[in-house]
């Protein structure tokens, strides 16, 4: 996307201070907002803090609290990438609080705490708060934050709790609803529950699962 700006003026460049009048153009909010969101869509990790390491996101006006929360989200995104994770913190607390209805900061804050803080309770609190967020829905952010409390509750060996994180929606229950679910993501499912079934001793279950998912896998490989 290529965005252009046409300022008239009268005068040479220099008494109509052109030079300003760009500058304010090419680092102003929608500008620096639209240059994190390109180079987030790309992964472009180390590049976003080599040029954004230092802006100050929560000085921007008041009507741009918008543009300011996603700066922060993919800044944190960023340096969660990159293992800063306490830097990451605070960056997707910020977003968090600019747009508390965001499940994609409160995601990507949970993925932080998980990954690179070892905070397991802050972990599950975040993608908690996602899950209310979205609601009982097939998209990416709902399925995945869901499997990754499920991992969490597994690893702490809350078996329970992990499988009525499952089957609280209708649309996660094994064996009826989730074969409506997009076969990517059944997958992910059935070795979800296997997990818990295996933790939970239930050989006969867990190897059930996973033999479903496996055969759901190889039906959407492509044939060597």
């Amino acid at each position: 996307t290529l965005r252009h700006r046409l300022y008239v003026h009268h005068g040479d460049s220099q008494s109509e201070r052109v030079a300003e009048r760009y500058h304010e153009y090419a680092s102003g909010p929608e500008a620096t907002a639209l240059r994190l969101r390109a180079l987030a869509r790309d992964r472009r990790w180390k590049e976003i803090i080599e040029q954004f390491e230092r802006d100050d996101f929560a000085g921007w006006p008041a009507e741009n609290a918008a543009l300011a929360s996603e700066s922060f989200l993919h800044r944190g995104q960023a340096r969660a990438a990159l293992k800063s994770g306490a830097l990451a913190e605070a960056d997707l607390i910020a977003a968090t609080k600019l747009s508390p209805k965001d499940p994609l900061a409160w995601m990507a804050l949970g993925d932080n705490y998980a990954n690179n803080l070892a905070d397991e309770s802050r972990a599950l609190e975040a993608y908690r708060e996602s899950l209310a967020i979205t609601g009982p829905t097939q998209g990416w952010q709902p399925l995945t934050t869901t499997l990754s409390i499920v991992r969490i509750l597994t690893d702490q060996v809350k078996t329970e709790e992990a499988l009525a994180t499952l089957k609280e929606k209708a649309t996660l229950r094994l064996y009826d609803e989730v074969k409506s679910v997009a076969p990517v993501w059944r997958v992910r499912l059935l070795r979800a529950y296997g997990h818990v079934y295996a933790a939970q001793g239930d050989e006969k279950r867990a190897l059930s699962s996973f033999r479903e998912a496996l055969e759901l896998e190889s039906k959407q490989s492509p044939s060597r």
